[in-house]
């Protein structure tokens, strides 16, 4: 975003990042450059150990050259990928095709040298498809299909709900499951579904998956793949939040959201000029804190970065990194005040 409307101790960080030589910085939109891959196995385990669980994020693949990023859904900033060699085939072969993926990792720090600071390493991969309508789907249950015959089958609250060619559906109460990090299993009377963390390639749409799955019918075995949630929509930091700071008897109003599948918008408000907006990925750390980071793009030309800690409805940030320069926030820090947390009006 321009940073004409950010308060003044932000005006005044990037003031002194200029006159430290930021200006030599790369505007262009894609100055948050895709990762050169090379050796991706040695750049996965050259990463700091993750400070955040892993987390799906969604959208298009965009390959350039040697180069791999993802566009999120509902963005047209492209995010820089770290991905393993496995991982990385998945997405090579058909450059002039568009992919949509979901991939499950964590934003960190891109290696020294690199233009961009941040990047998204892939832990792995849920869905890679060539519909990109996808981007409009949300998947809140894990789901599971396969075909020869035709079959579906969902993960709904305490019930598994299964779509069979030679049946109405059928929803049943389950009665035994079990969960893993590479495995997971749902029994109930009549049938049983397990999923596998492990390649899988659907016979009819060519998309790939994850995960395998396998459903047992009485005595029939049929075997499909399988699709994580997409989205998070029981986390307990989505929602919107604002606050507001009186600058130079004006009034500058900061609205942050906090969107199910990790996107971050923040306006900022000023009674007498047009609002603007940043976009970014937000991802909540092991201890209990919640990070906000934006990549370099024309709307943003300097990458930032917020670390929020809950204080009641409050979320409050002390300081923010602008070019990986740690600066402080003034006035006790930014503190916004959640104001809406319905997923329908987000």
């Amino acid at each position: 975003m321009s940073q004409s409307n950010k308060p003044s101790l932000i005006l005044s960080a990037a003031a002194l990042c200029l006159l430290a030589g930021c200006s030599s910085i790369n505007f262009d939109v894609f100055s948050s450059d895709p990762v050169e891959l090379g050796d991706s196995n040695t750049a996965l385990a050259s990463l700091p150990q993750p400070t955040s669980e892993p987390y799906v994020l969604r959208g298009e693949i965009q390959q350039i050259a040697d180069y791999i990023a993802l566009v999120p859904c509902d963005t047209d900033n492209p995010i820089a990928l770290y991905l393993d060699e496995n991982t990385k085939q998945t997405f090579t072969g058909e450059p002039s095709e568009p992919v949509y993926a979901e991939l499950s990792g964590y934003m960190t720090e891109a290696n020294s040298g690199q233009q961009s600071r941040y990047a998204f390493a892939v832990t792995g991969v849920n869905v890679r498809s060539n519909n990109l309508k996808q981007c409009r789907i949300d998947t809140m249950k894990l789901t599971a299909a396969g075909h020869e015959p035709y079959w579906y089958a969902r993960v709904s609250d305490d019930y598994l709900v299964l779509r069979h060619s030679e049946s109405f559906d059928r929803r049943e109460k389950i009665d035994l499951s079990a969960i893993a990090d590479r495995q997971q299993s749902y029994q109930t009377q009549d049938y049983s579904l397990s999923v596998n963390k492990a390649s899988c390639k659907d016979s009819v749409s060519n998309a790939k998956f994850g995960w395998t799955a396998t459903l047992v019918l009485g005595d029939e075995e049929f075997s499909g793949c399988a699709a994580m949630p997409n989205n998070d929509i029981d986390s307990e930091w989505v929602g919107r939040y604002q606050g507001e700071i009186e600058e130079n008897k004006d009034t500058l109003t900061t609205e942050m959201t906090l969107y199910p599948d990790h996107r971050v918008v923040t306006r900022y408000i000023r009674k007498y000029q047009p609002a603007t907006e940043e976009t970014g990925i937000w991802q909540a750390m092991k201890d209990g804190k919640v990070k906000v980071i934006v990549m370099k793009s024309r709307a943003a030309p300097f990458d930032s970065k917020r670390v929020f800690r809950r204080e009641g409805d409050l979320l409050v940030a002390d300081t923010e990194e602008l070019n990986g320069q740690p600066l402080p926030l003034a006035g006790g820090g930014l503190q916004l005040r959640l104001v809406n947390q319905s997923l329908i009006n987000l």
